[in-house]
């Protein structure tokens, strides 16, 4: 018998939570969000009800929250529980103390940037499960590894900090390659020339020590170069500013090394 999951929010995790538990032993048995129209599609894609409001659930061995961290808290506080099902979300910065509402409470964060439709090898992807009791412990670690095989542990704090370096390593890199695509197509450059450096400093800072692999101008203390390119950002003050600031910060952190 398959155990059952109610499913709150219809954006991308929620997308990507569907597609990983499909064909195995966990269904979800029903959807809710704000906006029926996206509950009613994510339904209509993966074969379960959406609903109208959280109260018209019915009975499950857990609920999932794939909201917006601002909104995780107001949710769980206003949610009917009243089969006493665990009551998960899926927050990397957000406590697991903002569920204290529900007696059998978790955490269940998948470490990836996840886009509704694109492709994902789910065994790959770590998951961070923090939980309250033995149920919740039970359900969120079973659940984890029933889509990945990389499952860990981690209580608030190291989970939040887990979380930070995430949004640096991702989220502000890629923000450096969103910059550096602008900036070539305003410069008449094909930013695909850039893509054979791009895989390589990724696949090297994956495979070895970051630090060590340090390279260009700022670690060289080339001075004349490092002036060539602020230049040449004159009138490009916001990419000036973080040129200088990480040109910085790489010769400070190779100073103290």
């Amino acid at each position: 018998m398959k155990l059952t999951i109610n499913l709150i929010g219809a954006g991308n995790v929620a997308w990507h939570l569907s597609n990983a538990l499909t064909n195995t032993d966990y269904s979800i048995k029903q959807i809710y969000s704000r906006t029926l129209n996206n509950a009613q599609r994510l339904a209509n894609t993966f074969g379960y009800e959406a609903v109208r409001k959280p109260a018209d659930f019915d009975e499950a061995e857990a609920i999932i929250l794939a909201v917006d961290d601002n909104q995780i808290e107001a949710v769980a506080n206003e949610l009917p529980n009243p089969f006493n099902a665990v009551v998960i979300h899926t927050s990397g910065s957000v406590s697991i103390d903002v569920l204290q509402a529900h007696q059998h409470r978790a955490v269940f964060w998948m470490i990836e940037s996840l886009t509704t439709g694109k492709k994902v090898n789910y065994s790959n992807i770590p998951i961070i499960v923090h939980y309250a009791d033995t149920k919740a412990n039970n359900l969120v670690n079973e659940l984890a590894r029933t889509i990945s095989s990389k499952v860990h542990i981690l209580a608030d704090t190291e989970r939040r900090k887990l979380h930070l370096a995430a949004v640096m390593a991702n989220n502000f890199t890629n923000h450096l390659f969103g910059l550096m695509k602008q900036y070539t197509h305003q410069n008449n450059l094909d930013f695909n020339l850039l893509h054979p450096i791009i895989d390589t400093t990724i696949e090297s800072a994956v495979e070895g020590d970051p630090l060590k692999l340090q390279t260009g101008p700022a670690i060289r203390r080339d001075h004349k170069t490092l002036q060539a390119h602020l230049d040449l950002l004159a009138q490009n003050k916001p990419v000036a500013t973080i040129y200088e600031a990480l040109s910085n910060s790489i010769q400070q952190t190779h100073k103290n090394l």
